[in-house]
């Protein structure tokens, strides 16, 4: 397994809802890579956890420019920008862990009453 599937398997596990949502990954990482050392497995909840932040804010600060400035958004252009930054920050995220940060990104912003400016 490549480290960019590490990486990636490791966010994936973060994403997950219900009651591991926010939870610490290692327990469940190391199920699925024995192999990893606690070292590693440390590290990786670090970094996922980083990424989901990275993630989130990108969303919010995104949102919250456009409702200060009145302006709208198509989804699907919103979704584009936001795949173009986080590849930015984290060129080696899979496709599927950019739509899951990016839906919990809007879904956890439309909550908090931002949002109205995606159409």
């Amino acid at each position: 397994m490549t480290q960019e599937e590490i990486l990636n398997l490791s966010v994936a596990i973060a994403l997950e809802w219900g009651q591991n949502w926010n939870q610490p990954i290692q327990e469940r990482l190391t199920k699925k890579l024995p192999f990893l050392t606690t070292n590693e497995l440390d590290e990786l909840n670090i970094k996922s956890k980083e990424v989901l932040t990275a993630g989130f804010n990108i969303i919010r600060a995104t949102l919250e420019k456009l409702t200060d400035k009145g302006e709208i958004i198509k989804e699907k252009d919103l979704k584009a920008e936001f795949e173009n930054e986080l590849t930015a920050l984290y060129p080696w995220i899979s496709h599927v862990n950019i739509k899951s940060i990016c839906n919990q990104g809007l879904y956890y912003s439309w909550k908090n009453g931002l949002g109205e400016c995606v159409k």
